[in-house]
């Protein structure tokens, strides 16, 4: 992984400075991988997966900086769409139910 002067100055600041751990790991790991350490070195320093300091080195080529900040997106899907919710919490507010209705 090859990073131009601006890149590496960007990952160091965002390494120390950015508010959120998860990102400050993130550029570490990228500028361990830049300046030749192994995935599995990284992931070992960081404490993290190796499947994640791929995801990250992948997330970098496609959309740089901003992919490095983007957060969880996965995970299971809501059980209720959002009307649904709605329509229920509407009823919960306006008529008064005991556990047997």
């Amino acid at each position: 992984m090859k990073l131009v002067k601006a890149e590496e100055i960007t990952l160091q600041e965002m390494a120390i400075n950015h508010r959120f751990k998860n990102t400050r790991r993130r550029a570490t790991g990228l500028l361990m991988l830049a300046r030749g350490d192994k995935p599995k070195v990284v992931c070992e320093a960081l404490g993290v997966s190796d499947q994640a300091v791929y995801n990250w080195a992948h997330a970098w080529r496609i959309g740089g900086v901003c992919a490095l900040m983007g957060g969880h997106n996965g995970g299971r899907p809501r059980a209720l769409p959002d009307d649904v919710v709605a329509v229920a919490l509407e009823i919960a507010r306006t008529e008064p139910l005991t556990l047997a209705q």
